[in-house]
């Protein structure tokens, strides 16, 4: 049919003007055009059924070893892609145990920093108690609580806040509100 549209000529070429000779020829020209990425559609939607094992009674010998050949040579990319976006996974994954485990060590060795330094402390309060005969035991019991780790707070606060101001009633009052609002004179980080 195609063969058909395409040999023909316009009726009555001789009649017609050039300009709707013109008009007729790109009419074919679109219909060819058309029916061109027709036979492609189907061929490619064959070509994807083929490729899929579906459709292949129609096919010979050649053809097969052809479309074996074809799917070989794909899985052997898709297997060789896959192994390198393996690897880049692999090796990101590693840098980031790395940068862990320093960060880890790191931080490890902050807190045998602070471990031994409040060690220190605790020896050097725990001396002091023993030299002076008067002191009360009130000094030790009030720090005993700041040596227990289970009771820390391990965020780091920086800042300024004033101290608690007691007015003449005997009440403490704080310029610094509770409600979590910013005051002037104060600082925090």
């Amino acid at each position: 049919m195609l063969r058909l549209l395409l040999s023909s000529s316009p009726p009555a070429a001789s009649s017609m003007s050039s300009a709707a000779a013109l008009a007729w020829r790109r009419h074919l020209r679109g219909i060819k055009d058309a029916v061109i990425v027709h036979w492609k559609r189907v061929n490619l939607l064959r070509i994807h059924r083929n490729f899929l094992g579906e459709d292949l009674g129609h096919l010979g010998t050649k053809e097969l070893q052809q479309l074996e050949n074809q799917l070989d040579m794909s899985l052997r990319q898709i297997r060789s892609t896959k192994t390198q976006v393996m690897h880049g996974q692999i090796s990101d994954l590693l840098r980031k145990e790395q940068m862990l485990l320093e960060a880890n060590h790191e931080l490890r060795r902050k807190l045998e920093e602070c471990d031994a330094t409040i060690e220190r402390y605790s020896r050097t309060t725990k001396e002091q108690n023993q030299n002076v005969p008067n002191s009360s035991h009130h000094q030790a019991a009030q720090f005993e609580g700041v040596l227990d780790h289970s009771q820390c707070n391990n965020t780091l606060q920086i800042g300024y806040n004033p101290p608690e101001v007691t007015d003449h009633h005997g009440l403490q009052s704080s310029t610094q509100s509770h409600s979590g609002l910013f005051v002037p004179g104060t600082w925090v980080l």
